[in-house]
C-alpha cells in the first residue's frame, strides 16, 4: 500500500470532521419554521449497490453461465464426495470468472484515464498561476487522480446452488459477481449496452471460454446509523485499532566535510517493535541539519490522534500517546444532545503500546473490541482476504479467516476497515460471524487503493460526524451513510478509494430519533419537533407540522413523501417526510 506524503497541517484534512467545523447556512432554509442553520455538505454522486452505498461509486451484478472442469474419477466417488468435489471445481471456476471481469474492467478504465489531459483545465490554472511550481505540481497530481477511474470485484456463493449438466454432459454453473466501479468509469462502460464479453482462462480443461456477462444495477437505499441504539445507554464506546507499518523512518542528514560544504545522505533508521534511539530520534550532531522525509505512520497516527482528542477536550491522564499502555482506560468526553448526555469513550491501541514480545495482546484487544465495541476502527494496511494486520515486527495478524468464529455481540455495531481493498473480501467475512448480520452490522470499506495516511482523517470524519450536532438546540443532527462518506470520498487523497457502506438495506430511511406518529405534530417552531434536524414545516393552505430527515419514501410511511426541501439541497439533510396531499390538516 502506498504511503502518501505527510500531512502537512491536520486541521486542514479534519476540520470538516471536527463538531462545529462544518460551516452552517447563511440563509434561512426554505419551510423552516424558525431559521435554523444546517451545515452544507460537499456535493457528491449517489451510487447503488446490494445493501450498499457508495457516494463516489455504482455497484453492479455481473451475472452469465459458464462452464467448468468436470473433476477426475468423480463417477467412482460416493454421493457426498461428489458434490464436495464439484463445488471446489466451481469455486476455483468462479475465481477464474471474477479475475476475467475485474480485469476487463481495469482495462477499460486504463484506457479512459490515459485520455485525461496532462494539464490543468483553464479556469484551474488560471487560479493558480501566482503559485510555485510545486505547488502547480502537486494541484496538478491532485486534479488528475480526481478524475481516475477504478473498479474492483467481490464474489457471492450462490453459483454452488445452480451446478448442472450440459446436453453434451460438462457441468457448467451461473455465477454472480459483484463489481464496484466509480461512477464515472460505469457511465462511459454502460451508456449504450451492459452487457459484454471476456475470455475466462484456468490450467485445467476448459482451458478458456468466451463468457458473455450482463452487468444489472443492483439498488440500495442511503440509510441512518441507527444513533438510537449506539446512544441509547448514555455512552458510545469506539475503539481505534492502528495496524502495523512496515516503512521505515527515514531522515536526510547533512552534515560540512573538512572543506565546510555541506554533504547529504539519506539515512534509513531500524523498524523495531520499540522505538530506539537512531539518527531519525536522535538530535542532529552539531553543525548539521536533519529533515524527516517520511517513515511509520502507525507512529504518526496515534501520536496525532491523541493530540486530536485532547485539543477537541477528551480527558485523559496520558499526555502523549506514549503515554499510553495496553491497558490504559479509554479518552472520554461527554456530549449534551440537547438534554440527552452520552459519555464517549475512545480506545486507541497501536503497535508499540505494548512490549516487545507481547504482540499477541494487539490481537486479544482487537477481539475484546469486537466483542465489546459499537464503533471499531481499523486503520492500517490490508488487502482482499489479509485481515488486521495488527503489527509487522513481527508481523501480527488477526486473519478474516476465523472472523465467523469470533465471539461477537447481537447489538447494532459500526465497523470501519480503513486500508486497501476492504471492499473484497472483509465485510463478507465478517458478516458470516453467526451473531451479525443486515440489522445489527455496517461495515464501511475501501474499494481501492488507500493512502495510509489518510487512517488519520478518515478516522476523526466518521467518529466527530456521527457525534454532529444542531447549532442552536444542540440536538444531536442525524447524518445518513451517503452523506458520511461524501465527507470521506471528496478529501485530498480519497478521490480514487471509494469508501463505501454494507448493510444500509435495514437501516432506517427515517431519522432514528422521530415515530412516524410525530409527523405533522402541532408545531410553532424547530424545537416543537422530536430529534435533531426535524423542522417544523409550513405548508400553503396555512398549515404547520413536523417533519422528519429521511432518505427514501419507505421511511416515511402511508401517505407521507421523502422529498428535497427547498433550500436544504447541500446541506447533511437534505430531504424530509412531507404529506402527499401538501397539508397538515
Amino acid at each position: 500500500m502506498p504511503r502518501g506524503k505527510r500531512i502537512a497541517t491536520l486541521l486542514s484534512l479534519v476540520s470538516l470532521a471536527l463538531v462545529g467545523a462544518c460551516s452552517a447556512s447563511d440563509a434561512t432554509p426554505a419551510g423552516a419554521g424558525d431559521g435554523s442553520r444546517v451545515p452544507k455538505l460537499p456535493g457528491g454522486a449517489g451510487g447503488k449497490a446490494d445493501s450498499y452505498v457508495n457516494s463516489a461509486a455504482a455497484e453492479y451484478l455481473f451475472t452469465g453461465s459458464v462452464h467448468m472442469a468436470t473433476p477426475a474419477g468423480l463417477d467412482a466417488m460416493p454421493v457426498e464426495e461428489q458434490e464436495a468435489a464439484l463445488k471446489k471445481a466451481a469455486d476455483m471456476r468462479l475465481n477464474s470468472v471474477a479475475s476475467a471481469i475485474v480485469s476487463h474492467l481495469r482495462s477499460q478504465a486504463k484506457a479512459i484515464n490515459a485520455e485525461i489531459p496532462n494539464e490543468l483545465p483553464p479556469e484551474i490554472a488560471e487560479s493558480i498561476k501566482d503559485e510555485d511550481e510545486a505547488t502547480k505540481k502537486h494541484i496538478l497530481e491532485n486534479w488528475k487522480t480526481q478524475q481516475e477511474v477504478s473498479a474492483a470485484t467481490r464474489s457471492s456463493k450462490r453459483h454452488l446452488e445452480t451446478i448442472r449438466q450440459d446436453a453434451d454432459g460438462s457441468y457448467l454453473f451461473d455465477f454472480e459477481v459483484e463489481g464496484l466501479l466509480s461512477s464515472k468509469l460505469a457511465s462511459k462502460l454502460f451508456a449504450e449496452s451492459k452487457s459484454f464479453e471476456v475470455t475466462v482462462t484456468q490450467f485445467t480443461e476448459p482451458t478458456s471460454e468466451a463468457v458473455t456477462v450482463t452487468a444489472a444495477l443492483s439498488p440500495s437505499t442511503d440509510g441512518y446509523p441507527r444513533y438510537n441504539e449506539l446512544f441509547q445507554d448514555g455512552i458510545f464506546d469506539v475503539a481505534v485499532h492502528v495496524g502495523g507499518d512496515y516503512n521505515k523512518e527515514e531522515v536526510r542528514l547533512c552534515c560540512p566535510d573538512s572543506a565546510g560544504a555541506m554533504q547529504c545522505q539519506k539515512v534509513a533508521c531500524n523498524n523495531s517493535c520499540e522505538p530506539v534511539a537512531d539518527e531519525c530520534a536522535s538530535p542532529a550532531p552539531a553543525g548539521c541539519t536533519k529533515e524527516k522525509l517520511g517513515g511509520r505512520i502507525d507512529r504518526w497516527t496515534a501520536e496525532k490522534l491523541v493530540e486530536v482528542l485532547l485539543d477537541e477536550g477528551f480527558a485523559h491522564t496520558a499526555a502523549s500517546y506514549l503515554d499510553l499502555k495496553i491497558d490504559s482506560p479509554p479518552f472520554t468526553k461527554t456530549f449534551n444532545f440537547g438534554g440527552m448526555p452520552v459519555e464517549v469513550r475512545i480506545k486507541i491501541v497501536f503497535p508499540e503500546i505494548v512490549p516487545c514480545g507481547s504482540e499477541s495482546q494487539l490481537v486479544e484487544s482487537m477481539k475484546e473490541s469486537l466483542a465489546t465495541k459499537e464503533l471499531v476502527i481499523y486503520a492500517g494496511h490490508a488487502g482482499p482476504g489479509a485481515g488486521y494486520v495488527l503489527d509487522y515486527q513481527p508481523r501480527t495478524e488477526l486473519d478474516d479467516s476465523v472472523w465467523k468464529t469470533l465471539p461477537m455481540p447481537d447489538h447494532y455495531q459500526v465497523l470501519a476497515m480503513y486500508g486497501c481493498e476492504t471492499y473484497s473480501t472483509y465485510a463478507d467475512a465478517m458478516y458470516e460471524n453467526p451473531a451479525k448480520n443486515d440489522a445489527n452490522l455496517d461495515v464501511v470499506s475501501t474499494v481501492a487503493t488507500m493512502w495510509t495516511n489518510m487512517g488519520l482523517p478518515g478516522t476523526t470524519t466518521l467518529m466527530f460526524g456521527m457525534l454532529m450536532q444542531e447549532n442552536e438546540t444542540k440536538r444531536h443532527l442525524p447524518v445518513s451513510w451517503l452523506n458520511l462518506l461524501s465527507w470521506l470520498n471528496l478529501q485530498e487523497q480519497n478521490a480514487h478509494t471509494h469508501y463505501g457502506v454494507h448493510g444500509v438495506d435495514s437501516s432506517p430511511k427515517m431519522s432514528p430519533w422521530v415515530s412516524q406518529d410525530s409527523l405533522c405534530a402541532s408545531c410553532e417552531r424547530d424545537s416543537d419537533c422530536p430529534g435533531g434536524g426535524n423542522f417544523c414545516l409550513s405548508f400553503p393552505d396555512g398549515s404547520r407540522g413536523c417533519g422528519a430527515v429521511c432518505t427514501d419514501d419507505v421511511g416515511c410511511g402511508g401517505g407521507y413523501s421523502c422529498i428535497a426541501i427547498p433550500g436544504l439541497e447541500a446541506s447533511v439533510i437534505p430531504k424530509m417526510c412531507v404529506p402527499n396531499d401538501v397539508s397538515c390538516q
